[in-house]
């Protein structure tokens, strides 16, 4: 009897459950929103935001923080999960694919 009810326990997640929670997970850790107005970098805490202008452009970091492979973007986008990263829209791409195949 114990058996049937530990096979047939509701509470515990099934494999595709997990599997679900670990691609939202992944998903909402990689988010590509633009910086904040103002924002000229991160002080590894909070958004330094002493720029004159509202938005500021700087050039993508590509995906090993090397120069971008896709020419010169200009871009105000970070990946959420470096803030002190600019990134354009293929490099991001390139980075979730990248962490993904590295296991992360």
């Amino acid at each position: 009897m114990l058996g049937w009810e530990l096979l047939d326990n509701s509470l515990m997640q099934t494999e595709l459950e997990t599997q679900k929670e670990v691609k939202l997970q992944l998903r909402n850790a990689h988010k590509l929103p633009p910086a904040p107005k103002h924002a000229n970098g991160w002080d590894r805490r909070d958004w330094v935001k002493n720029a004159k202008l509202q938005y500021q452009q700087f050039t993508c970091k590509g995906v090993n923080g090397q120069k971008c492979p896709q020419s010169n973007n200009k871009t105000q986008d970070y990946c959420t999960c470096a803030p002190a990263k600019w990134m354009c829209k293929a490099c991001h791409i390139e980075h979730i694919v990248k962490l993904r195949n590295d296991g992360l």
